[in-house]
């Protein structure tokens, strides 16, 4: 229909439109005009009116409608235009024509407004202010909008004054009307990045969105156009769309049937329509989990919705040649790519290689000592070793990188959403030996990464970072964490960091910091003896300590870490798995065991990396690739573990969780990375999901005893131990439980000489308490059980207890009190009961060691896959050691 509105609502009531994205519309885009109530648009995109009437929309109703963190790019006009009812809190508005941005009113007719915290962004085509055709009938409540001009690639404006001129002449009200309000309502710089970050149909946007986001609106001003023709350039029409695959639903009800058997309904009984407990549909708690996929689980960050080459092909590298088929450089040259190895060794390139766009690169996949990228010294001398000008949502989790000439690692221009965690940035070359520019608006998370041995910039700064829980050591001259130096606002949060002095260090921890440096800073270590021990304190916050930053009082709202580490425990996580780990090279375990172990002793900037004591990156052990006879990239030996088939090619399949099949590989690869990093005596694993018992020739020689409790259903919980010590006995059962199935794969006790471990997989009380009375059962029966190995010897009870003791243990407490599986009274009750036998009994204690530990604290160890709950912090604490009181005297340490 041209000629219409791309949405419009001309009547009904009690509707939300939320993470949607349209565009192209011929009249209105996004309009609201009739006889229209209770309407929400949340974390939207309205975009690109079509000319000749390029409009937002129409939003003219007395009924009430709410507009909440949403962008508006590219309409020349009604960005919103608003009549009646409106509450407009924490916008984007983007390059809006000369109609007019925020239209108030225009004509006769009463409106009442509260327009709060938005952010109005000049670009090519404005020619008006953000408000415009106000007049005295429109009644507004105004707060702390911000309106960038300047169309200079910064995000350097300022709040609008109180004006009439600001404002176009409306009528200014006192106080806010009463609506409905955001639960959390952002600064203007946190809805900016939000907005960037989540808005539109963000589970994966597509090219046009991306565009919208990426390109034009992540130039701050300098792009943006509005558009007659839609399938002309740059937009080129929707574009295809990939399809994927659907997954199983056995009762066709819209639920997966992995998702069924996870929260405890039948994947054979059509009830999604069923009102649960919690007083939704049963179907909407399946829509709730369709939020964007983590790159990888635990990935955190900007970039951790990163979604790399899913949904493209697979490139198995082959041979460690510069260049040609079956070449890393090949792998590379084409987007839509997950790039795995089956062959390890050092690659030897003689010009940069750049990696196109969509493009996953998993190094763990290579055999032996893992992949190495080296330019020899007739390459491009005088480069970064890593250097990203352009993209968005990039995620760099384990590398280790280093030597380069120029910076080492460099983000600066139009980037965003990137993370670098759990990584090595080390000995940039003299004489410009550097970490690395970190310059975008666009947001960089740098998290449990190491800067060692570079002269300065560990890193410098500028625009939108996030630095949690590094490590930097052995700066040079030029300084450790530079913050801002040059013009330009940045806004930062800093937290929990170490730094320690080395025989380079000749400046403090922070350097050239500003009044345009906005820092939320807190918890960061510094030590500058360089005696051997870990002995600093935290930073004052002070202006020496922290080089004149402008300091906030609250942090930026910005993707967080789950689980923020004291700086001692980061120091001792960095030194333990950061970088390439897996295992580490002869480079990396230098820097680490001799530099950084020495705290302050060893260390130095170099300008030849051939000479000792680095002597180049030396010989990489290729090993032998697993047995792979589809050729897919994943071994035989995995597929048939896991219920594919190792004769055909269906990597790139996307399975139920929505990840490919490959990705599922390479992720469960990280736990190989923990276990040698942690290099435990005692392996206690839950919920493995494995059908026969994994054969990796690393673990089975690190664990010579290897115990697995397997589910009689396929991909179904799972318990394991694996041990360095031979157990006396070893029992698989629930004594005097009635039904062994509910038992198998479960529960796994090893009997050593002086003590009992066993290892649970507690069973759920399942969605809406559906198997509330099995929990029951299994609690009454594991009680008994736990009590007759303690009259024996101490117990150590780990593994998912699947129960929150306390409201410490969960988030949104009393919202799931007696409603939610793991934290109802009669799971609570029957944990206490183990914890404390009644006082005429002969039992002994038993006591949750992590809680008496860190008595105050919240850590979680399990977060839904719903609501990006990880990104949020939203989660629980099922996951803990439970032991005999008479051994407790005995830990050292327990940590999540």
């Amino acid at each position: 229909d041209a000629g219409k509105d791309a949405i419009t609502i001309a009547n009904g009531s009690n509707m939300i439109f939320d993470h949607v994205s349209v565009s192209w519309g011929r009249d209105e885009t996004f309009s609201i005009n009739g006889d229209v109530s209770n309407v929400t648009i949340s974390d939207s995109i309205i975009a690109q009116g079509l000319e000749t009437h390029s409009c937002g929309g129409l939003i003219q109703t007395d009924g009430g409608v709410s507009i909440i963190r949403s962008l508006y790019i590219d309409n020349k006009t009604r960005n919103p235009k608003v009549k009646g009812v409106n509450e407009f809190v924490n916008n984007v508005v983007y390059n809006w024509g000369g109609g007019g941005g925020y239209i108030a009113g225009d004509s006769a007719g009463q409106s009442f407004a509260n327009i709060i915290n938005n952010v109005f962004i000049s670009g090519p085509s404005t020619g008006a202010h953000p408000f415009t055709r106000g007049n005295s009938n429109f009644h507004a409540f105004v707060s702390n909008n911000y309106f960038d001009s300047n169309k200079n690639g910064a995000l350097d404006g300022s709040i609008l004054p109180l004006t009439t001129a600001a404002y176009s002449g409306i009528d200014f009200q006192a106080k806010r009307f009463n609506y409905p309000t955001v639960k959390t309502l952002l600064s203007p710089v946190d809805a900016f990045n939000k907005v960037k970050t989540s808005a539109g149909a963000s589970k994966s946007r597509d090219r046009i969105d991306t565009y919208l986001i990426d390109v034009e609106l992540g130039s701050l001003g300098k792009k943006g156009a509005t558009i007659k023709d839609p399938n002309v350039a740059p937009m080129n029409g929707p574009g295809p769309i990939v399809g994927g695959t659907v997954p199983v639903d056995t009762d066709n009800d819209g639920i997966p049937d992995v998702f069924e058997i996870a929260h405890g309904t039948d994947p054979k009984v059509n009830d999604s329509a069923k009102i649960a407990s919690n007083g939704y549909a049963i179907l909407a708690a399946t829509l709730s989990s369709c939020a964007a996929l983590l790159a990888f689980p635990g990935a955190e960050g900007f970039g951790a919705q990163s979604t790399g080459g899913r949904g493209g092909s697979v490139y198995v590298v082959t041979n460690l040649n510069d260049s040609g088929t079956g070449s890393l450089r090949d792998a590379v040259s084409k987007s839509n790519r997950i790039v795995v190895f089956a062959v390890g060794g050092l690659i030897t390139i003689k010009s940069r290689i750049v990696v196109s766009s969509h493009v996953t690169i998993a190094g763990q996949t290579a055999p032996g000592e893992g992949i190495t990228v080296y330019v020899d010294t007739s390459g491009d001398s005088g480069k970064d070793a890593i250097t990203i000008a352009n993209g968005s949502n990039m995620i760099f989790d384990h590398i280790s990188v280093s030597w380069g000439r120029d910076e080492t690692f460099s983000i600066n221009g139009d980037v965003s959403n990137v993370t670098i965690s759990d990584s090595i940035i080390a000995q940039g070359l003299e004489t410009h030996s550097c970490g690395g520019l970190i310059q975008t608006d666009g947001g960089v998370s740098i998290i449990r990464s190491l800067y060692i041995d570079n002269k300065t910039r560990n890193p410098k700064v500028k625009g939108v970072n996030e630095f949690v829980n590094n490590v930097v050591y052995n700066w040079g001259g030029g300084g450790g964490y530079i913050a801002g130096d040059s013009d330009g606002p940045s806004y930062a949060n800093i937290l929990n960091n170490v730094f320690i002095s080395g025989p380079s260090t000749s400046v403090t921890a922070f350097t050239r910091g500003n009044a345009n440096f906005h820092a939320y800073v807190s918890n960061n270590y510094y030590d500058s003896n360089r005696n051997g021990l870990l002995d600093g304190s935290i930073l004052s916050q002070t202006a020496s300590s922290y080089s004149n930053v402008d300091f906030q009082a609250k942090k930026y709202d910005y993707p967080t870490v789950a689980t923020l580490l004291s700086p001692v425990d980061a120091y001792n996580k960095v030194k333990a798995s950061a970088g390439a780990s897996k295992p580490r090279d002869r480079v990396d375990k230098y820097l680490i065991n001799t530099e950084l172990a020495s705290l302050g002793k060893v260390g130095a900037t170099i300008s030849d990396h051939n000479a000792a004591p680095m002597n180049g990156p030396g010989p990489i052990a290729g090993g032998t690739a697993p047995v792979d006879t589809d050729g897919d990239g994943i071994p035989d030996a995995y597929e048939t573990a896991h219920g594919t088939d190792p004769k055909v090619n269906d990597s790139a399949k996307i399975a139920s969780n929505g990840y490919a099949n490959i990705e599922n590989y390479i992720n469960s690869l990280g736990f190989k990375y923990y276990v040698e990093a942690e290099d435990a005596d005692i392996l206690v694993l839950t919920e493995t999901k494995v059908n026969d018992e994994p054969t990796d020739p690393a673990i089975m020689e690190r664990y010579p005893y290897r115990y697995w409790s397997i589910s009689a259903k396929k991909t179904y919980s799972g318990t394991a131990i694996l041990s360095k010590h031979k157990p006396l006995s070893v029992t698989k059962t629930l004594p005097g439980h009635p039904d062994p199935s509910l038992v198998k794969g479960r529960i796994l006790t090893l009997e050593f000489e002086t003590c009992y471990v066993v290892g649970t997989y507690v069973v759920n009380a399942g969605m809406g308490l559906k198997t509330l009375d099995a929990k029951k059962e299994w609690n009454v029966h594991f009680e008994t059980y736990i009590r007759e190995l303690d009259k024996k010897k101490p117990v150590i009870w780990t593994g998912d207890l699947n129960v929150a003791p306390t409201e410490l243990d969960l988030s949104n407490a009393k919202r799931n009190w007696n409603k939610t599986a793991g934290y109802t009274e009669a799971e609570t009750t029957a944990f206490k009961s183990v914890l404390n036998p009644p006082e005429d009994s002969d039992a002994g204690k038993f006591v949750d060691v992590w809680r008496q530990m860190h008595p105050e604290d919240r850590q979680y160890t399990y977060f839904s896959y719903r609501f990006n709950c990880r990104e949020k912090g939203l989660g629980w604490r099922l996951d803990m050691f439970v032991l005999s009181e008479r051994i407790v005297e005995r830990v050292k340490m327990v940590s999540l």
